[in-house]
């Protein structure tokens, strides 16, 4: 007998080979219609001693059978996996990252951090993370052949003749500060000297 698109129940009257898996029956209810086996005023729930499961859910609309409390408990059937009602959403794209899995379970990653300004949609490429080592190959080589970074690295101190170039001239400041106080203080003191004579 077939309840819904997806929902069969079977029914028999074969009191001996259908008496291994017969369970007692308590009605079938939903959303929009009661359980006329549940009381004279047709309300939306079991019989007593009965317990309510999901047949289904049919355009929105849970369709719930009964059966006798434990009864199904004690019979040893496989676990049914139900599929899931909607797509699980991928991560949440309002804070930037750099690794997603799409829908399809499909691992995605981005090769440059999405947090660095300026970047050209080549050079902030997302790619499967399969290819990520091709990928991070091709990028790294364009870097290094990039005229820019060339020129920036060719032109500029190191940072070791930076860091000893301010410290020098820290230096270099301080002692002519303390050359010039000195100085005037000798002066001062010079000058003391004579007005008293």
């Amino acid at each position: 007998m077939v309840i819904t698109s997806n929902v069969r129940v079977c029914i028999s009257d074969d009191y001996e080979l259908g008496a291994k898996f017969a369970v007692p029956f308590g009605g079938f209810y939903s959303c929009q219609n009661g359980n006329p086996l549940a009381d004279a005023k047709v309300n939306k729930s079991c019989p007593k001693g009965f317990s309510n499961h999901l047949a289904t859910i049919d355009k929105d609309c849970e369709v719930q059978y009964c059966v006798r409390t434990g009864q199904l408990s004690e019979l040893k059937f496989p676990s049914v996996q139900i599929p899931p009602f909607s797509d699980v959403p991928a991560e949440s794209i309002e804070e930037p990252a750099n690794y997603i899995i799409s829908h399809n379970s499909e691992a995605w990653v981005q090769l440059v951090d999405p947090k660095m300004k300026g970047q050209t949609p080549d050079e902030s490429s997302w790619t499967t993370l399969d290819s990520a080592p091709k990928e991070m190959k091709n990028l790294m080589k364009k870097f290094t052949q990039n005229h820019v970074v060339k020129e920036n690295d060719e032109s500029g101190m190191s940072k070791g003749a930076i860091a000893g170039l301010s410290v020098g001239l820290t230096t270099a400041v301080c002692v002519i500060v303390g050359v010039a106080i000195a100085v005037r203080r000798n002066q001062k003191r010079k000058r003391g000297y004579n007005s008293v004579e």
